[in-house]
């Protein structure tokens, strides 16, 4: 057995497994890194659970962490926690390495864990490489705790290669400007076991996505930095006045959390010790906060529940919730994204009834219906991204490019864009539209009632959006919409495109003028036919933006989606207009109408006066859009 013991630390700013790897990043090799779901996570996950039933019940109580008496602090499940897990107490946590010697290090490990093992060559290989990089004992035991039953002899190899897996994943997320995956894991989360916050990767070894926080950010007067060991103080932490950590550490272990995601912990933050590796980080990391909370990865990935505070981070939740300040969790841009069916609400003391409760859930789902219950088995209705805008125009952000960064996820893109402070919301606004679904643009190009004002027509500018009064769409609650507005980056001129439903020449009346009386005002689209014959059909247009009687190309739904789907939607087949005129070869938006009467669009659809698909259901007509 080894007695040299004592092995050289030092502080280290880096998340690397590896004492001489640092921050660096790796050539990619040629096959790239895309992080998959381990199909073997959940059996290893149950296995370790199963191994935790038989070690002894662990308590820690608010006075023994903090020196707080329970019954002074409000929140219910922050007095204390006690179960049968490895959890180890802060104390233990910050013990030095070096004072525990390797002996000690492994000594503690057999005793929470309930091992035996000797300390052979083998493992004082593991432990010297992890103590010479982490100097505390909560670090060292955040490591090796989800490989601590498996074969010891490889457990060295899987943390390299996991590592390296990890790292190449995150550096071909990222092209220019662009995250070209959607599904990038967060790149820390906290070990609520070991009071520490680790690299994602080690993590993984256990879990499919964590539990995530949902929270909004204090004002400064009423917050403060903390500079803790569970970061290895790379950044400060901020939390509200008078909120403990080592509470929340209680109040989520409660909650049945092993790790959670929470943004003052594992979001790298301003004022730390790297601030070029904060800039670099947030490219990535900022806009994949979406895929922490999106419904859709959570049900995949077999994630634990969001935690939402609607007082403030940890504090008690208030009997009169606050829902208009500029500090409301319901008005902070950031939280839009973070609208879940299965949260958890948290904060709760003695004084909250039931009725309450089942309020405040409802206030939260009700605050964005389509995102709550959105997920990958779902189609989003006709109404979702003007719902969707209209709900960010009455919320706030520190910085204003941070209200479309807020969508990056809730427009389903395959790809994001990278989060860039520096760039104008402008710049950000087009920028989301190129990598946004091809459901939200076409939503937009036919729901938006004005040509956009700036280098595209066919979509507003974001300060039309955040100016203008948007329109509510009226639909069946059922309806789906299949429409698809394409973006050819390598194709010739303008790369936006729509394929559907067209008629070259109709004239659209009784739109001219405001009716502020009204908010569906009623005009009428008259069709000349081949024979010379007009027909007439009722048209409607949901908001006031003035339509000159005059004539107009008019491109419509075709209630399909792509070529390679059989989705169809009956309600909306040449239901919803955009009406403009030709420049050149592209069309260029002026405005929008319903036909909204089922028999009246039968009688379009009969007189075939609206050219679309062909017999086979094939798309023949296509514009390029200005």
């Amino acid at each position: 057995m080894h007695r040299d013991g004592v092995v050289n630390l030092s502080q280290s700013t880096s998340d690397s497994f590896f004492e001489d790897e640092g921050n660096s990043s790796p050539t990619l090799s040629e096959d790239g890194g895309r992080f998959d779901f381990d199909e073997n996570l959940p059996k290893r996950g149950k296995d370790v659970e199963s191994r935790y039933e038989n070690l002894p019940e662990v308590t820690l109580s608010a006075f023994d962490e903090t020196g707080r008496k329970e019954e002074d602090i409000k929140v219910i499940k922050q007095r204390r926690f006690s179960g049968r897990k490895p959890v180890i107490s802060s104390h233990r946590a910050n013990q030095s390495c070096s004072e525990l010697t390797i002996d000690g290090v492994l000594g503690q490990l057999n005793g929470i864990l309930g091992t035996t093992y000797p300390l052979d060559d083998t493992m004082a290989s593991l432990l010297k490489s992890l103590m010479v990089k982490h100097p505390d004992f909560g670090t060292v035991f955040a490591y090796v705790r989800p490989l601590w039953y498996d074969d010891l002899s490889s457990i060295e190899e899987e943390l390299r290669n996991r590592e390296e897996e990890d790292r190449r994943m995150r550096e071909k997320a990222l092209e220019g400007d662009i995250i070209k995956d959607n599904e990038v894991p967060p790149r820390r989360v906290l070990d609520l076991y070991s009071y520490r916050v680790v690299p994602w990767w080690v993590a993984a070894m256990l879990i499919g996505l964590p539990c995530a926080v949902s929270h909004a950010w204090m004002d400064k007067k009423d917050r403060e930095s903390v500079w803790t060991r569970n970061n290895g103080k790379q950044w400060p932490v901020f939390l509200p006045l008078g909120i403990d950590s080592r509470l929340l550490r209680n109040e989520w272990l409660n909650e049945g959390c092993q790790y959670v995601w929470v943004d003052v912990f594992c979001l790298r933050q301003e004022g730390g010790l790297r601030e070029d590796l904060r800039i670099e980080e947030w490219k990535l990391d900022v806009p994949m906060i979406g895929f922490v909370y999106g419904e859709p990865a959570r049900l995949v990935w077999n994630a634990g529940p969001i935690i939402c505070y609607l007082s403030g981070l940890g504090r008690p939740l208030s009997s009169n919730v606050d829902m208009t300040s500029d500090r409301s969790w319901f008005r902070r841009a950031w939280t839009l994204q973070e609208t879940s069916t299965d949260c958890v609400i948290a904060g709760l003391t003695d004084e909250e009834t039931t009725e309450q409760l089942e309020s405040l859930r409802a206030d939260i789902q009700n605050a964005v219906p389509p995102l709550a219950g959105l997920s990958v088995f779902t189609t989003i209705p006709p109404s979702f991204v003007m719902r969707v805008l209209s709900d960010m125009q009455k919320r706030v952000s520190s910085y204003p490019i941070d209200r479309i960064a807020g969508f990056a996820y809730i427009f389903q893109g395959t790809q994001v864009p990278a989060y860039y402070k520096s760039q104008t919301e402008e710049e950000a606004w087009l920028k989301l539209w190129r990598v946004s679904s091809l459901e939200c643009r076409a939503q937009i190009f036919f729901f938006f009632p004005q040509p956009g004002r700036g280098e595209q027509k066919w979509c507003p500018t974001w300060e039309q959006v955040l100016s203008e009064e948007l329109p509510v769409v009226e639909c069946d609650p059922t309806e789906k919409w299949y429409g698809h507005l394409y973006y050819e980056e390598e194709g010739p001129g303008r790369p936006f495109a729509w394929t559907g439903h067209c008629i070259k020449d109709g004239y659209v009346c009784g739109l001219a003028k405001e009716d502020p009386s009204v908010r569906v005002r009623s005009g009428e689209l008259r069709i000349t036919d081949g024979s010379g014959t007009m027909r007439t059909f009722r048209i409607t247009a949901n908001h006031q933006y003035p339509i000159p009687e005059d004539s107009y190309e008019l491109w419509g739904t075709s209630g399909t989606g792509s070529t390679f789907t059989s989705f169809r939607e009956p309600r909306a087949l040449l239901k919803y207009w955009v009406l403009g005129h030709r420049q050149g070869t592209k069309f260029e938006k002026f405005s929008i109408f319903q036909i909204n009467e089922e028999d009246e669009r039968q009688r379009l659809i009969k007189s075939g006066l609206a050219q679309g698909p062909n017999a086979k259901g094939e798309p023949r007509l296509r514009i390029d859009l200005c």
